[in-house]
């Protein structure tokens, strides 16, 4: 990630106080990808499981005015050691957060949490206010400091995603933000390898209330009434049938009623033109190879219950004149030891649901071999083979579900499928 740096005069005065340095500096933009130096950057080296960041330093430095942050000792003069990079960071954003006017809003959960922050984006937007918002997956002890450098000190909101994959991640990115509000969309089997059990997840995922200055739990909110009000709004859209999306929405209309003081019915009016994020369930049509077919690319993550989740909007997913519906799915990652009885159970919620099932990876084997129910049902251990039996079963109106852990590269699958229609 490289992010441009919006308050140049403001970050240079902190960072030249935080290093008592005299000398006049201009940073223009961070990032923690040497590949994405540009001229006046700075460079954050982190020594990760895999790779070393210093080892770049020297084709970072090549770059003129460049300066670089490690946690190792150089004799060098435009690389500044600190102690711990996550603490760098932190200070760095208590003192832009002290200068900033914006009231912060936080959004954690296991599943919708990068919706929930789009959606909560878009509103404000469309209530005329000044908002900013982290960006993409942008939700680590890392991202979310980068993401804040890029915003105006004079927005009249942040609205920021906080990621956890192990006890202590919330906790340390609330204190680093210290949101005036925060809560969480839902608490689920997820980043099991991690957390261990759900317990363990749902009291990490609260530590955003308890260190937030006001917040409310969102699984535990009364929203019956306005999820009503938002069918209403999405009958006449694709999106109609989809009751996770409808939750959410429904969700982020009472919280910013609540807290925020908005106008009911200015918040559900912004609903109509709302996009779900790329990789999170957004419908399209293509025509491939002369057939007319729907996509829904929920791509980009899997777990068990946003797996189920789509499952059930793909049941009863409401599109005029579907021929079949075919489901394309691969491995759920980072679940612990419980990893196959998780992808196992999802074969028998699928049964009599679906009229393809295209299964891919070791894990989702056990989906494929599970659902018992479902004579047309194929796996395959490459995309090639996937990719050419699925193209021989498509035909016209036919609806394809992509789902499975980001690191399976579903999305390489509908990229393909979209470089060969017109």
């Amino acid at each position: 990630m490289r992010i441009e740096i919006k308050e140049i005069s403001f970050f240079n005065s902190v960072f030249t106080d935080y290093f008592k340095i005299s000398k006049e500096i201009t940073i223009q933009g961070i990032t923690t990808d040497s590949r994405l130096v540009q001229e006046n950057d700075l460079f954050i080296a982190l020594n990760g499981s895999f790779v070393n960041g210093n080892s770049f330093n020297q084709d970072v430095l090549s770059i003129k005015n460049t300066l670089i942050i490690s946690e190792e000792a150089f004799k060098n003069d435009r690389i500044y050691t600190v102690e711990s990079i996550d603490i760098f960071l932190k200070d760095l954003c208590q003192s832009w957060i002290k200068r900033a006017k914006a009231y912060k809003i936080a959004v954690t959960g296991s599943n919708g949490k990068t919706t929930v922050k789009e959606l909560i984006h878009h509103l404000l937007l469309k209530n005329n206010l000044k908002v900013e918002k982290t960006e993409g997956n942008y939700n680590t002890s890392i991202g979310v400091p980068l993401s804040l450098f890029s915003f105006s000190l004079n927005s009249d909101y942040y609205i920021f995603e906080f990621g956890a994959n192990q006890k202590g991640d919330i906790e340390k990115l609330t204190k680093m933000i210290n949101p005036d509000y925060g809560f969480v969309t839902s608490i689920a089997e997820a980043h099991m390898e991690g957390f261990l059990d759900v317990e363990n997840i749902k009291n990490e995922k609260k530590k955003i209330i308890e260190f937030s200055k006001n917040g409310s739990f969102g699984p535990e909110k009364n929203i019956e009434a306005v999820s009503l009000k938002v069918k209403e709004v999405l009958k006449d859209s694709i999106f109609s049938s989809n009751h996770y999306l409808i939750y959410n929405m429904a969700l982020v209309v009472t919280i910013l009623m609540e807290v925020l003081s908005i106008n009911e019915k200015k918040l559900l009016n912004g609903l109509s033109d709302f996009s779900l994020p790329s990789g999170r369930g957004n419908i399209f049509e293509i025509i491939f190879r002369g057939k007319k077919i729907f996509i829904i690319d929920d791509s980009y993550n899997a777990n068990p219950s946003s797996v189920q989740a789509a499952i059930k909007n793909f049941h009863l997913l409401k599109i005029k004149k579907i021929n079949k519906k075919i489901f394309i799915f691969g491995d759920m990652k980072e679940l612990g030891k419980n990893e196959k009885d998780f992808h196992a159970s999802l074969g028998k919620l699928i049964d009599n649901k679906i009229n393809y099932l295209l299964t891919i990876g070791d894990l989702a084997k056990e989906t494929h071999v599970s659902a018992l129910n479902i004579p047309n049902k194929f796996h395959f251990d490459n995309q090639l083979d996937l990719y050419s039996e699925l193209i021989n079963i498509i035909e016209s109106n036919d609806v394809l579900l992509f789902k499975g852990s980001r690191s399976m590269n579903l999305n390489h699958i509908i990229e393909k499928l979209i470089s060969e229609s017109r």
